[in-house]
């Protein structure tokens, strides 16, 4: 067991599902194999048992638990953020599986750069193994604050990066008011606050394997679409309004100008 201080921490909330644990064990796998030996794992429960969690993961030193009644991926997410000891933070979904370099590199990008966040790529993984790119709008390099949002133009467009594919400051986490309050899209807005305040860093290196499966996974409930696009126009709005008060000018203005020298 690593004797060093965490140098990053994984918040993952999870209910705890039984056709999910083996994708929590999974998960649990990938971050023992891990570059980056100085990590803590936050898990973060809604409404599920402690008693449930896998020995495997139950026994592992690095791994914290947090125990709460059935609030919601928002809420778990935020109060995790209380029991972090490591000074960066990540997010990962309890289904979801971590590249073995994804903690390293991110970590090695946000303090060599200057940037305030780092993202890496997202695949999609699939039940047969296979993985291929999960296509966004923003390319790698330098992005000023404000600018990752400003390449979707429609509520109707994917959003432009994954909240899972960044690592931030632990304390920008929490000053950015983590994921908000909404019951769906919370990820927007995490992604909207911190790429909206502070300029960042997008790197080419895959960083997060998103597992497409059918167990339990909230894009394919029927209640979804219902309010999505509403989130969406949110962050979208959410974005503009951050940089509209801080005086700054909008980035599609200055990728015009750019563009046309």
């Amino acid at each position: 067991m690593p004797s060093t201080a965490p140098q990053t921490a994984v918040i993952t909330p999870t209910r705890l599902l039984p056709e999910r644990l083996p994708y929590l064990i999974a998960l649990h796998e990938s971050l023992v194999r891990q570059q980056a030996s100085a990590w803590q794992w936050i898990l973060s429960l809604d409404g599920g048992d402690p008693k449930d969690i896998p020995s495997q993961i139950a026994q592992d030193g690095r791994v914290k638990v947090l125990a709460l009644p059935k609030c919601g991926a928002a809420m778990t997410r935020n109060l995790a953020l209380n029991l972090v000891d490591a000074p960066t933070v990540a997010f990962c979904d309890d289904d979801d599986v971590l590249p073995r370099a994804s903690l390293s590199t991110r970590l090695r990008c946000l303090r060599t750069s200057g940037a305030a966040w780092v993202a890496g790529q997202i695949h999609n993984l699939y039940a047969d193994g296979r993985s291929e790119l999960r296509p966004s709008p923003v390319p790698p390099g330098r992005h000023e604050a404000g600018a990752v949002w400003t390449y979707v133009h429609s509520p109707k467009e994917p959003v432009p990066l994954g909240h899972t594919a960044l690592l931030v400051e632990t304390d920008y986490a929490v000053a950015v008011g983590g994921h908000g309050g909404f019951t769906q899209g919370e990820d927007y807005m995490y992604t909207a606050s911190i790429t909206g305040r502070a300029a960042g860093l997008v790197i080419p290196d895959v960083v997060y394997f998103y597992r497409d499966h059918a167990d339990g996974q909230m894009t394919k409930e029927t209640f979804y679409d219902v309010m999505e696009q509403r989130v969406r126009h949110f962050a979208m709005s959410q974005n503009a309004a951050i940089v509209r008060r801080a005086g700054r000018e909008d980035p599609r203005m200055s990728r015009a100008t750019s563009s046309a020298a």
